[in-house]
């Protein structure tokens, strides 16, 4: 193998360790704040809304429910987030009839629903669906931490072909 063509040979895999410490410094830091939507708060802090059922919107994404969606008369419409949502919810949710009285316990920042009641019973519990949404968020912390680990790693590797391509 001749110098020109070691020479750039390097000098792509110089730029393919640059791409690979961008692409994981970003990924990793946008994986790292995704669970601040969704971090833990206490029962007083969620938004508490109240009126009637007007409609229950239950979508489904590879034969699995995606969200659920509860429109209130006085309210836009508020979600259920896939990880708290359940064949068994769904079909509680459709079977109850238009007008029914309904409150939420809605999270400030996700807007996620926490807490649903219906006439004094509960059909989704708050603490069941903060446990979910840790449990969650969790993996994304995990995997923001790995792409930052990569991102490290692609940076040493850029930095040490440079140098290499410095000094020929």
């Amino acid at each position: 193998m001749n110098f020109a063509h070691r020479y750039a040979n390097r000098k792509a895999d110089a730029g393919t360790y640059f791409l690979g410490l961008l692409i994981g410094l970003f990924l990793g830091y946008i994986f790292l704040q995704m669970p601040g939507n969704n971090a833990q708060i206490m029962r007083e802090d969620a938004v508490y809304l109240a009126g009637t059922l007007q409609e229950c919107d239950v979508n489904y994404r590879n034969g699995r429910i995606h969200s659920i969606g509860l429109t209130l008369s006085d309210s836009d419409k508020q979600f259920v987030h896939q990880v708290c949502s359940s064949e068994t919810l769904a079909d509680t949710l459709r079977a109850i009839p238009e007008n029914t009285e309904i409150v939420l316990l809605v999270h400030p920042s996700s807007h996620n629903i926490l807490e649903i009641q219906v006439k004094g019973e509960v059909l989704l519990e708050f603490d069941r669906s903060q446990e979910l949404l840790a449990n969650n968020a969790s993996g994304f912390g995990v995997l923001g931490i790995g792409l930052i680990a990569l991102a490290v790693f692609c940076g040493v590797k850029y930095i040490i072909l440079e140098i290499k391509l410095y000094r020929t």
